[in-house]
């Protein structure tokens, strides 16, 4: 089933080949996987409150079909089912249909994806929902067959219809369990040691999947907050056990399909549990995040293929998914040239017409793993020897070329603030590795590109399409914004991101802190059928998470005092979930390992600051914050501490600070000492 071939040319605007057939309402949407339906037989509407009503006034059950442009089995349905005259007769005659792009509308896909791992224990794409007029879930289910969707919908049109009173119960206890999610009793206090945080850790080893790394399952995700949890936690604990699982986890990635060993850049997830057959799609939000990701993995171990990784990685970004604006598209479908994954695989003859007679040398560089028929997935060999390096790079030419006269995969241009704010942060992460300054500059002019872009009517936006349709923004988007910004000041000094940042920091406290539930809601203009606290890390780190971060890594630059005692709130509210189950909580443990590990305020003052602070950003890394002044400057951290001919360092902890000095070399003697 996976491997179905099938033609996209319906995305392409399929309206072109159906001129007969008239539009449905989405024909004005600017989201292209709404658009890529305006010409479904189904009577297709956005969400909006008007359209809302008309089930209630017509009294009947909502469809609520969720998904995404580069989603491969969202486009499976569509052309098995919505496109089909059967299926939209079935479906208009007793429904009434809402289409949603998750990408848009994050909190509407957040509400019914809580229903349906409420009801059948597990999640995925295409989303499609069945509910009561007024928005509560009676059905929640992900990819269904023609004759599947046919038999779920007249059942529950026949439920409905016969016995209200069940379908009427059944949404009454689902949405009180998406209710009950949220429900997070605020503590007063909560004790946390090293010890615990070990008991909790063997209890995460149990998750791993101990031969290809990662978590266990047969499908594996990137999941990037897990990965940084596991460097952050092995470095502070020097536990072995997660060390190794660090490395082969990441080495597993990096040396398999799920990362394009030709174009650069990783897909969405592997299909299979070792990492060696993907689900094409390739994601703003992954390859943002796995920039911090791999420069973290190289600041600890120093290895080479990780720095290529994020050099190739970056090539791909700015290559593929950059608008002449300066801002980045949200992705790239896995389907082209009729099948998935057709723009990355090659055949058996094209692999054969690279190799050039040298066709042992090429299986063993770039070990090609099967995909469909004659096709293959080419990948990277850790162990090449540098000897053939003039030969990998003519194979990578022409590896390319093939790639460039097939057709490119469509492209969702959509500019989402949240998730250029993830890249922001990889570029500075990236910066802060590999001491590149150019892309230390990537990051600034994308973050000044959000700032002049990404806001309407001085208010920001979730995303802005060009004829100027804008969706309001979401925690997400504060929350990945302040961090960006946060990441800037400290790789900069540049005290104009210390006001973005606190400037998000304030607007997050405004627009979404909960003060009963001590936790921040993903919207602040609710309308759906719960509200949302998102505390667990998936595919996107946890906004509140995010928040609490900076709110922490802000109290202890400034020394306020409001800003550690809300960071800490948020960790005593949310540490039992990360007890129970680490493996979605990593954000959570690691803003625990603050408390439990000494956490450092280093200050460096003088003339020669800025060239300290870069060797200590090169040297091992540290649990805490590095910050600088060349010039005097009466942040609590620099005040009465400048002069004019003399650098000195200051290792503090909580507005403690040793005697100054000299060298990085010294300041870590201090550390290890503690």
């Amino acid at each position: 089933m996976r491997l179905l071939r099938f033609s996209i040319v319906y995305f392409c605007f399929c309206f072109l080949l159906t001129a007969q057939q008239k539009p449905n309402a989405l024909l004005e949407e600017t989201s292209p996987y709404l658009q890529s339906h305006a010409y479904n037989p189904v009577n297709w509407y956005p969400w909006r409150t008007t359209f809302l009503e008309k089930a209630k006034d017509e009294n009947k059950l909502l469809i609520i079909s969720i998904g995404y442009a580069s989603c491969h089995w969202c486009h499976v349905m569509a052309q098995e089912s919505f496109e089909d005259e059967t299926v939209a007769k079935v479906m208009n005659s007793s429904f009434i249909n809402i289409k949603v792009d998750r990408e848009e509308r994050p909190d509407i896909d957040q509400i019914y994806m809580r229903a349906l791992q409420l009801i059948k224990g597990e999640g995925g794409w295409p989303l499609n929902v069945v509910a009561l007029p007024d928005g509560r879930p009676i059905y929640a289910g992900t990819y269904h067959s023609k004759t599947q969707w046919i038999s779920v919908l007249k059942q529950l049109e026949e439920l409905y219809k016969k016995e209200p009173e069940k379908a009427v119960a059944f949404a009454e206890k689902i949405t009180k369990g998406i209710k009950e999610l949220n429900l997070i009793a605020p503590k007063e206090a909560i004790d946390i040691t090293n010890k615990d945080i070990d008991k909790i850790q063997q209890k995460l080893y149990q998750t791993w999947d101990i031969r290809y790394g990662g978590l266990k399952g047969t499908e594996k995700f990137l999941l990037p907050q897990n990965l940084l949890y596991n460097i952050k936690y092995a470095n502070l604990s020097k536990d072995t056990i997660t060390l190794a699982h660090n490395k082969r986890t990441l080495n597993n990635i990096l040396f398999n399909g799920v990362f394009d060993a030709v174009d650069g850049g990783f897909y969405r997830y592997s299909t299979d549990s070792m990492w060696q057959v993907p689900h094409f799609e390739k994601m703003l939000y992954d390859n943002a995040q796995m920039l911090s990701v791999y420069a973290e993995a190289y600041n600890q171990y120093k290895e080479l293929a990780y720095k290529e990784a994020i050099i190739q990685t970056i090539g791909f970004l700015k290559h593929t998914m950059k608008n002449q604006n300066g801002g980045y598209f949200a992705s790239l479908h896995a389907d082209s040239n009729g099948m998935e994954g057709g723009y990355y695989v090659y055949s058996s003859d094209e692999l054969k017409t690279v190799a050039q007679k040298k066709e042992t040398l090429f299986k063993v560089i770039y070990n090609p793993i099967p995909f469909e028929e004659t096709f293959y997935i080419i990948t990277k060999n850790k162990l090449v020897p540098k000897k053939h390096k003039a030969q990998i790079t003519e194979w990578n030419k022409a590896l390319v070329k093939i790639r460039k006269n097939k057709q490119m995969p469509l492209k969702d241009r959509k500019i989402i603030t949240s998730w250029n704010a993830l890249l922001v942060k990889g570029y500075v992460d990236a910066y802060r590795a590999l001491a590149n300054e150019s892309y230390l500059k990537e990051a600034e002019n994308l973050f000044a590109y959000l700032i002049n872009n990404q806001f309407y009517n001085g208010e920001l936006v979730h995303l802005k399409s060009e004829n100027g349709n804008h969706v309001n923004a979401f925690v997400e988007d504060y929350a990945y914004l302040a961090d960006a910004a946060t990441a800037l000041y400290l790789a900069t000094q540049n005290e104009a991101y210390q006001v973005y940042a606190l400037q998000f920091l304030e607007a997050s406290k405004e627009l979404f802190y909960d003060k009963e539930e001590g936790l921040f809601k993903y919207a602040s203009n609710n309308q759906l059928v719960s509200k949302i606290y998102k505390t667990n890390d998936d595919v996107l780190p946890s906004p509140t998470l995010v928040l609490a971060d900076n709110y922490f890594k802000w109290g202890h630059i400034l020394y306020q005092k409001a800003y550690l005692q809300m960071a800490e709130q948020i960790l005593k509210n949310t540490y039992n979930l990360y007890q129970d189950q680490p493996e979605h909580y990593p954000s959570i443990g690691a803003l625990a390992l603050n408390y439990t590990y000494p956490f450092y305020e280093i200050a460096i003052v003088g003339p020669k600051a800025e060239s300290l602070a870069a060797e200590f950003n090169r040297a091992k890394p540290i649990n805490g914050i590095i910050v600088y002044s060349t010039i005097a400057n009466d942040q609590p951290l620099f005040k009465g501490r400048y002069e004019p001919n003399q650098t000195y360092i200051y290792v503090c902890q909580n507005n403690s600070c040793k005697l100054p000095v000299e060298t990085v070399e010294e300041a870590l003697f201090q550390m290890d000492f503690n």
